[in-house]
């Protein structure tokens, strides 16, 4: 606007200064008119005198003959002159009537600029006042929505306060619905006829019959009568917290213990291990479709995507390797509200009475290893433990485990464990919003099969291997019965098997136990002292598990 203003005063100093020259040109033009006059009115009385004289010289022409051509000369010289002057004057006149004509097209070019500057003067101070209006009002809804900010950030603050007490209040409510299904809880798991069993007719399927409810199996014995002159069937009914007949999925099984495995998570020991006889599906049931050993020693250790595709298939994926997943994806979904946690893991094999250290990157036979318990944690302080980020570290540490592990064949399967494994994560966690930290273990055991010796076929080494398996065995069924008495003594050091799983067995923690049986009639006895064991570990009733935390000031 002070632009235009500078301009239209610039314009109007010009239209000053022309008219001033055209008074100037216009008073130039009459002193010229005025010389004409009066030269024109002296050429009149010239011409007088011309007559006068001519009638002198008639009189006196012979006296003054000489002067008056002297005196004809000089007026025709100023008439001529005159003329020349005249029409100078002419010019002139021209010249600044064109002047004066472009002096005036200017004046009124300056008037119309003039006269539009003045529009876009009025037209800029009118958007001015808009632009003003608007910068007022955008000031305004700018303050409301600030504080309409303050106040949803404020709710943002209470919600994230809210979902911080409902996680806390969740994992109260978790833990006390899993201590209300019992600490130590029992699932059955009966395997399917495997292609090369069907292949063979002596290979027929027991009777089994399974209740809708998902919690029960009835076992129908088939025997002759002492005359063998009929059958005679007897109805032997077992109940548990779960049963999975032989369709049962990978996935299925694993949802059923997926809310046990978070209690890890949530600053709880927790232990899940797999008890039946050589051949009834254990390995598979924890570790999945892995690979054998001679597979396990051609696949590279650092190549994730040789892990993923040889040794773990999602549909037969097991509990280990699930559970590792999901307490990953947990811990990350729980970075939101506040939770940082880190991971331990120590796989630990009990041969023959003796610990091996799986993760070993070379085999020390005569390598000496400790139990030690103490806050209600079991530790192997002499085995290696490992720091681990992803479920991509804990696929191989399985893979380098099951090169370790100690396999042979024998009558009741041609690649049986020969001795009992134990997976154990250490899962630190801390919240740094609330202060609060938990510090939970997840064992994961695969027991070696039980067998009688008459039925293994066992001599040599793998006669003694049987004999040290069934010996642990037996101990943990003694470990069951004092649980289940409630006896002053529990015989947890009668082998190392119950000492290692004395903190999952014994009170601070909760544990789970897959009864895993053949479907095979032949194996029927087997199957049938597989389910009284767990019967009986069933009926055992521990201490409340403690969740081991704390919150700092």
């Amino acid at each position: 606007m002070a632009g235009y203003k500078e301009t239209a005063a610039n314009l109007a100093d010009t239209l000053k200064e022309s008219n001033k020259r055209i008074r100037e040109l216009e008073s130039f033009k009459t002193s010229l008119e005025s010389t004409v006059d009066a030269k024109t009115q002296e050429n009149h009385g010239m011409a007088n005198e011309l007559a006068q004289l001519r009638h002198e010289l008639a009189l006196a022409q012979d006296r003054h003959q000489q002067q008056l051509h002297r005196a004809l000369a000089t007026h025709q010289a100023e008439v001529t002159q005159l003329k020349l002057d005249r029409d100078d004057l002419d010019r002139r006149n021209v010249l600044l009537k064109h002047e004066l004509d472009a002096a005036n097209a200017n004046v009124v070019n300056l008037r119309s600029a003039l006269s539009t500057s003045t529009v876009a003067s009025t037209s800029l101070e009118a958007k001015v006042r808009v632009l003003t209006t608007q910068l007022d009002e955008t000031k305004a809804e700018l303050a409301t929505r600030t504080a309409e900010l303050e106040v949803r950030t404020a709710r943002v603050d209470e919600l994230e306060t809210a979902v911080r007490a409902a996680e806390t209040e969740r994992r109260k409510l978790h833990n006390t619905i899993q201590e209300l299904k019992g600490n130590i809880r029992v699932f059955c798991r009966v395997r399917p006829m495997l292609p090369k069993e069907l292949e063979k007719e002596e290979n027929r399927m027991a009777r089994m019959v399974f209740a809708p409810s998902g919690k029960a199996v009835e076992l129908v014995e088939v025997n002759k009568s002492a005359d063998g002159s009929k059958t005679v069937t007897k109805a032997l009914p077992f109940a548990f917290d779960r049963v999975f007949d032989p369709a049962a999925t990978q996935t299925a099984v694993f949802d059923e213990i997926s809310q046990l495995v978070q209690s890890a998570l949530d600053g709880y020991n927790v232990c899940i291990f797999a008890y039946g006889q050589t051949g009834s599906g254990k390995t598979f049931t924890m570790e999945g479709a892995g690979p054998s050993p001679t597979d396990a020693a051609l696949i590279d250790v650092d190549d994730a995507a040789a892990l993923n595709a040889a040794a773990y298939a999602d549909d037969h994926r097991g509990m280990i390797p699930r559970a590792v997943d999901q307490i990953f994806a947990s811990a990350a979904a729980l970075k939101e509200q506040g939770w940082t946690y880190t991971f331990k893991a120590q796989y630990i094999e009990i041969y023959n009475e003796t610990l091996r250290d799986l993760l070993a990157d070379t085999a020390t036979p005569t390598a000496k290893y400790t139990i030690l318990h103490a806050q209600g944690r079991t530790t192997v302080p002499e085995a290696k433990v490992v720091d681990v980020t992803s479920p991509a570290q804990i696929h191989a540490m399985l893979v380098r485990a099951a090169r370790n592990r100690a396999v042979a064949a024998t009558n009741m399967n041609e690649r049986s464990s020969r001795s009992h494994s134990v997976f154990a994560l250490v899962i630190d966690g801390v919240n740094e919003t609330t202060g609060e930290s938990g510090r939970g273990t997840i064992n994961l055991v695969d027991l070696a099969g039980s067998e009688r010796l008459n039925q293994s076929g066992a001599v040599g080494d793998r006669l003694k291997e049987t004999q040290a398996i069934n010996k642990s065995l037996s101990a943990l069924g003694d470990v069951m019965v004092a649980l289940a008495n409630r006896d002053a003594h529990v015989p947890y050091r009668n082998s190392k098997l119950t000492y290692l799983l004395q903190q999952s067995l014994g009170g601070n923690s909760k544990t789970l136990m897959f009864v895993n049986v053949s479907p095979l009639e032949k194996s029927f006895n087997e199957t049938v002292n597989s389910l009284r064991f767990a019967t009986k570990v069933n009926a055992c009733q521990i201490g409340t598990a403690r969740k081991n935390s704390s919150k700092s000031g």
